[in-house]
């Protein structure tokens, strides 16, 4: 974890040298999502990872960023964790998406991005709020994460 409270953290790189820090396998910045324009009617769960792009050069992960190899396993964990989200919650599946979020770019190990839900529908909202739904999306990132390292132990 990079945080242990609620407190703002540099979103452009500090979350990233944390995580380059710790020595940990996997890094998933978890997010809630909303459109921007006001109430919405946009649902559903997303996963992203990083998509090379030269236009966006790494500050400080200018070795891992293109790596094959965190890009193949940063693919394969957004592919479980985004299976296992939508299995165990029913939410509407909105895909696994690549992109160019300073978070992935910069982070050497494989991550992703999950956004859980969008706050600015009402009635999503409603489901976000509730400690039931919180522990079936943590079983269900928890689950996600434990078929990566099945599918990419082997390797």
């Amino acid at each position: 974890m990079t945080r242990t409270g609620d407190y703002d953290v540099d979103f452009k790189t500090e979350r990233s040298r944390m995580t380059n820090a710790s020595n940990a396998d996997l890094f998933i910045s978890i997010h809630f999502n909303a459109t921007g324009a006001g109430v919405s009617n946009a649902t559903g769960i997303e996963t992203y990872w990083y998509q090379y792009d030269p236009e966006y050069q790494p500050k400080i992960n200018k070795e891992m960023h293109n790596n094959p190899t965190r890009l193949a396993e940063s693919e394969i964990l957004a592919n479980k964790v985004q299976e296992s989200l939508i299995k165990e919650t029913g939410a509407v599946n909105r895909g696994v998406r690549r992109e160019t979020f300073a978070v992935l770019r910069e982070t050497a190990i494989p991550a992703i991005l999950v956004e859980l839900g969008f706050m600015d529908n009402p009635s999503e909202l409603q489901v976000i709020k509730q400690d039931s739904y919180h522990t079936r999306l943590a079983k269900a990132l928890a689950q996600g994460v434990m078929n990566w390292y099945g599918a990419v132990e082997g390797k």
